[in-house]
C-alpha cells in the first residue's frame, strides 16, 4: 500500500508534517505545482523587549501551491499593493493550510 494512501484512507492521525507531505504529494499528482514549508506560526509579543518570540510549540509545515500569471486572484492581494504587478508578470504560490 502506498504510505500517502495508507496515511489519508486508514490513518489520518499524526501533525503537520504529515498532512502537508500528504497534500503536496496528491496536488503534485495531478500536476499542480506544489511545496511543502516549514516555519513558524504564531509568536508571542514581549511587551518589555519589545519583540517576538517563537518557540518550539510555533513550530508549523503547511503547502504553497504555484499559480501562473493568469490564474492569481489579484483581488486578494490588495493588502500588498506592489506585489500585484510582480504576481501579473510571475505568478504567485498560494498558500494552503
Amino acid at each position: 500500500v502506498d504510505p500517502i494512501e495508507d496515511f489519508v484512507v486508514n490513518r489520518p492521525v499524526g501533525h503537520c508534517e504529515f498532512y502537508a507531505g500528504a497534500l503536496a504529494m496528491m496536488l503534485r499528482s495531478v500536476g499542480i505545482p506544489a511545496r511543502v514549508v516549514l516555519g513558524y506560526r504564531g509568536g508571542e509579543f514581549n511587551v518589555v523587549g519589545n519583540f517576538y518570540e517563537f518557540q518550539q510549540l510555533h513550530a508549523h509545515s503547511w503547502v504553497e501551491v504555484y499559480l501562473p500569471p493568469d490564474k492569481v486572484p489579484l483581488d486578494r492581494l490588495t493588502d500588498t499593493p506592489g506585489l500585484i504587478p510582480l504576481a501579473e508578470a510571475n505568478g504567485a504560490w498560494l498558500q494552503l493550510d
